[in-house]
């Protein structure tokens, strides 16, 4: 059997449709986009950076610098020389401007999930082959999107008897039920 490459598809919850109802799924596109918007909105850190910057800021008045110029790096010899002075700074996450969590860091191209408010304004991308892989209700966004020709150019064209009716409940790439 032939692996296919897989792609990452985006997708956004939010509020939609003629009756503006919350949970609205929309698919965003086939790449990174919709990742690098919410990124790019909000700001990288390190999971342990406030608890780090308390603990050392008396003795080490730069240490939110020393963080800084670690630009999110968990992979650098600079990070893990650091971390054995300072202490582990963990993963690198992404957080609100307030400082909020809204999700874990994902590489271009990684499966990713950003939950924005904790309510609808979270935004999702998934790995996937072909559509058959894209549960019911993702496959409605796909199909009611002005940009479905995006997903037609990545994965050719979508054989309409395989399109699934959408589900009255889906399971979100991080585990929740939708419904």
């Amino acid at each position: 059997m032939e692996t296919l490459e897989k792609k990452l598809v985006e997708f956004h919850i939010g509020r939609g449709s003629k009756s503006y109802y919350q949970g609205y799924l929309t698919f965003c596109g086939v790449g990174s986009s919709a990742r690098d918007n919410v990124i790019s909105e909000n700001y990288l850190a390190f999971e342990n950076e406030s608890k780090i910057i308390d603990k050392w800021e008396d003795e080490e008045e730069n240490i939110t610098d020393l963080i800084t110029d670690l630009d999110c790096d968990s992979n650098s010899k600079q990070y893990a020389e650091f971390c054995i002075k300072y202490g582990e700074l963990g993963k690198v996450v992404v957080n609100s401007c307030d400082g909020n969590y809204i999700g874990d860091y994902a590489g271009e191209g990684e499966e990713y999930f950003f939950d924005l408010d904790g309510d609808y304004d979270t935004t999702y991308g998934r790995l996937v082959e072909s559509f058959d892989d894209l549960n019911g209700e993702e496959q409605g966004a796909v199909n009611r999107s002005e940009v479905k020709y995006l997903f037609e150019l990545a994965f050719g064209e979508m054989e309409t008897e395989n399109i699934r009716s959408s589900a009255s409940s889906a399971e979100l790439p991080n585990g929740s039920l939708r419904n």
